[in-house]
């Protein structure tokens, strides 16, 4: 025992000294020691001792044993750690707090975040049950603790709504209807399961939808406004604020980064170099440069467009383009244009007059009516009448009278020798302006234009300049042709008492007497204000007509509707044919005699030839001829050397669409007789007119013709004048015999 006593003794003077420089240690954090503590703890020998064998008293010294110096870190780390405080715990200087639940009940949980923390009002649902274990680690700042207590909730089954001013904590498996909803601006989301609406400004919400649904979002939390292009996004606030972020990473303006370069073709068209880059690229749907460039022609260019993601690759575009847009002068070969509107006989030679020289009368060009659709008509109004009167607000012009080198008979117009052109019909001016010149060197040289009538179809042999040239053109003359919707009324007026002078100078003789007029008179005077023209709101012919049938007697002798294509003539004809003889020959004397007969119509026909100007007026070639028998003979002996009674006007107008013009003025007059007395004693010789009374009267009327023009454009127009003719046939079908007045169709302006 005295043995082992000293032993120990030494062991405990040798921690002593070992635990004091250890202290001293700790004290400096550069771990700095005193070098007498250190050879004094590196001489400490702390090897086990085992006690010697009794009997013997030898000692020996202690050897020196492993040393130990641990750092500030492992000092820190070896520092015992205090557990986190249950519930919610602020940091100290405002730097957020330190969140500690471990099974705490839901509602627990609640109340400490939300009514507690953040002084909301809450509820909740008595369905929501379970606990919630949350140890958030580090600091939480305020305005995360809503959506990481979204989070939790979703993991037991619960979701956090807000209805109005009060957070509700409902199951999650019910319908959600309810929430927040309101329209992403860029701001921050509204805490709790509710709606977002993001407008979208470069992609469509169709696409967005597609890129999004089921990939970044789950299934059901996307909806689409597709005509006010809106996202709609359902869910709780993480679940849409990740779903907006990723929206708005996809919409952007991806023209930004394109770069686009246009260029135009000379020699050949877009679409072919089109297919020629698309294979150089390799740039078509599975191509590798799929995404990298495209192309799409130009037509109204004839440029090839390209958009690409570099400027390089536009570069390389415009290198090759240059490359592959030569002219090969010598492929020359047949190319058919299908005609579309106009007639392909009457553009094959105009073309052909153009563009080789031929003249209009050698290529065989078909009458003025086909010729018209391309050569508009004079701009001069000429009015000319067979009978003593001029039409209302027109001047007398000369009737044309045929010339001996006039083969066509229509004669000579001094008018229209006084100015070139003026007053000649289209082939006529074709033909004067054709053979002035001569022959002339073709514009365009081995070219050939054929017509292929069957198909309305144009032949041209030409090479690619010159056939770019003609196809230029053939696309400024094949234009769709307009329509017009003429209604006429052919109407003859007795002309008796105050109107045996004429229905004009009725009005006029009422007007210059100065004193107020009334009744039939003054509607007149609202109907015929200057002249040729209806004005105002009483447009109807009807409304003229009944006036004038208070005074005298009025018989309407036709009245048609029909519609006809610009530049086309209408004709109408309600008659008879009548035979005439033309002329009487006889072979061999004493031979039976061969007549020689023609038919000549007769009866009201009327030939209208509408133009439609560039300012919406119509100008109208108008042609009204009424005539009849004077001495058609008995029954089976008829007279092939009739008289024939004809009234008739020739006029040409210019009236806006929709617009009344009044021709007229024709009086014409027939003599009757009548013989009236006793029988018998009237018939006899010398003294039969003491027994009768001789009756001669004298019938005049006047020829007036009402005609109104409508442009139809397009079905709408079209569809307008059906309904105009549709509602005068109810009306007639009611026999209301009203004075209804059609107001013309007009056509708004966008």
């Amino acid at each position: 025992m005295r043995a082992v006593q000293p032993m120990i003794g030494r062991v405990g003077a040798a921690l002593f000294l070992l635990l004091a420089g250890l202290s001293d240690c700790s004290k400096f954090d550069n771990f700095e020691t005193d070098s007498t503590v250190n050879d004094e703890v590196a001489a400490t020998d702390l090897t086990a001792r085992y006690p010697a064998a009794l009997g013997q008293s030898g000692q020996r010294d202690a050897a020196p044993g492993p040393q130990v110096f641990p750092g500030a870190a492992d000092d820190q780390a070896a520092r015992s750690v205090t557990p986190a405080a249950e519930g919610v715990v602020a940091r100290e200087g405002g730097q957020g707090y330190d969140l500690n639940f471990n099974n705490a009940e839901i509602a627990a949980v609640a109340k400490a975040l939300l009514g507690d923390l953040l002084h909301l009002s809450y509820a909740v649902d008595p369905r929501v049950q379970g606990t919630i274990t949350l140890s958030s680690g580090r600091s939480v700042a305020r305005s995360d603790i809503m959506p990481l207590l979204e989070s939790v909730l979703k993991f037991s089954g619960a979701t956090l709504l807000k209805e109005g001013p009060v957070y509700k904590i409902v199951p999650g498996g019910e319908d959600m209807g309810g929430g927040s909803a309101g329209r992403f601006a860029g701001g921050r989301i509204e805490p709790g399961h509710g709606l977002s609406v993001l407008p979208l400004r470069h992609m469509s919400a169709q696409a967005m939808l597609k890129a999004l649904d089921s990939f970044a979002a789950k299934p059901g939390m996307l909806r689409i406004d597709q005509p006010r292009n809106l996202l709609l996004v359902m869910g709780t606030s993480t679940e849409r604020a990740s779903t907006i972020e990723a929206a708005l990473a996809l919409d952007v303006d991806w023209m930004r980064n394109q770069s686009v370069g246009v260029f135009p073709v000379r020699n050949a068209s877009p679409e072919t170099i089109i297919a020629e880059l698309t294979n150089i690229f390799d740039s078509g749907r599975e191509g590798t440069a799929g995404n990298l460039v495209r192309f799409q022609p130009v037509v109204r260019l004839n440029a090839v467009l390209a958009v690409a993601q570099t400027t390089g690759v536009i570069e390389q575009v415009r290198t090759w383009v240059a490359r592959l847009d030569r002219a090969d002068y010598d492929n020359t070969t047949v190319r058919v244009y299908r005609i579309r509107y106009g007639n392909a006989r009457v553009m094959a030679g105009i073309l052909r007059e153009v563009f080789t020289g031929q003249s209009a009368g050698s290529v065989g060009l078909p009458g003025s009516a086909d010729l018209s659709q391309l050569t508009p008509g004079s701009s001069i109004q000429r009015s000319t009448s067979d009978n003593s009167q001029p039409s209302f607000g027109s001047r007398t012009m000369p009737t044309p009278t045929p010339s001996s080198g006039d083969p066509t008979g229509r004669g000579t117009d001094p008018m229209s020798q006084s100015r070139t052109g003026v007053g000649q019909r289209p082939e006529d001016r074709l033909s004067s302006l054709d053979s002035g010149g001569g022959s002339q060197p073709p514009l365009l040289a081995n070219v050939r234009i054929t017509a292929d009538t069957a198909n309305n179809s144009l032949l041209i042999y030409a090479n690619r300049d010159q056939y770019k040239i003609i196809e230029k053109a053939i696309f400024e003359l094949d234009r769709a042709p307009m329509q017009v919707a003429i209604d006429v009324t052919i109407a003859e007026i007795t002309l008796r008492n105050e109107l045996q002078f004429g229905v004009q100078f009725y009005i006029k003789g009422k007007n210059v007497s100065g004193g107020v007029s009334f009744g039939t008179s003054d509607v007149l005077a609202q109907a015929f204000p200057g002249g040729n023209f209806i004005l105002g709101a009483r447009q109807d012919p009807r409304v003229v007509i009944n006036a004038l049938r208070a005074i005298t007697d009025v018989k309407v002798l036709s009245s048609p509707s029909l519609v006809v294509l610009d530049n086309q003539q209408a004709m109408l004809q309600v008659g008879d044919q009548v035979p005439i003889q033309t002329s009487q020959q006889s072979a061999v004397a004493g031979s039976s005699i061969i007549n020689t007969v023609e038919m000549r119509d007769t009866g009201v026909i009327l030939r209208v030839t509408p133009r439609v100007n560039a300012n919406g007026a119509v100008t109208l070639d108008i042609i009204q001829e009424i005539s009849n028998v004077v001495n058609p003979g008995g029954g089976n002996n008829p007279n092939l050397t009739p008289t024939i009674s004809q009234r008739k006007i020739q006029s040409s107008v210019a009236v806006a669409s929709g617009q009344t013009v009044l021709l007229g003025g024709l009086i014409s007059a027939r003599t009757n007789q009548s013989k009236t007395g006793l029988p018998i004693l009237s018939e006899l010789k010398g003294i039969g007119d003491l027994f009768a009374d001789n009756t001669k009267t004298t019938d005049r009327t006047e020829l007036i013709l009402f005609i109104r023009p409508q442009i139809i454009r397009d079905g709408l127009d079209a569809q307008l004048v059906a309904e105009e003719l549709r509602s005068k046939l109810n009306l007639i079908g009611r026999g209301t015999g009203a004075k209804a007045t059609v107001q013309p169709v007009v056509r708004r302006k966008n």
